[in-house]
């Protein structure tokens, strides 16, 4: 078995493209924001969207739900410099609550 994904017209699998960054999986979309359905590809998502098209559902819409890596090395150096910088001044309360979730965020993400 083959693991080559390079044929045209095929999509990454969900963790190929994960590890580039790019959607790992779509939404589709009502005009007014709500989610109707999600999917792991994009051409499964668009196939829905056009169906409801056709049924009157005008401003369907198809969006990313998600991505990974969520963040860049310098992204969450960043993060953890604002969290320093929050953490240093110890004095005030709201800005401890800023560095601990700043912190909080960073562990979930690994």
């Amino acid at each position: 078995m083959s693991d080559d994904n390079t044929q045209d017209g095929a999509e990454p699998s969900p963790a190929s493209a994960g590890s580039r960054g790019e959607p790992v999986a779509w939404g589709v979309f009502y005009g007014d924001g709500k989610l109707h359905s999600s999917w792991d590809s994009h051409a499964k998502a668009e196939c829905t969207a056009v169906t409801m098209r056709r049924f009157d559902h005008l401003g369907v819409y198809v969006s990313p739900l998600y991505r990974s890596p969520t963040l860049t090395d310098e992204e969450r150096a960043a993060i953890a410099e604002a969290a320093g910088a929050y953490n240093d001044n110890d004095d005030d309360e709201e800005c401890a609550k800023i560095a601990a979730t700043l912190h909080s965020l960073l562990k979930r993400l690994g």
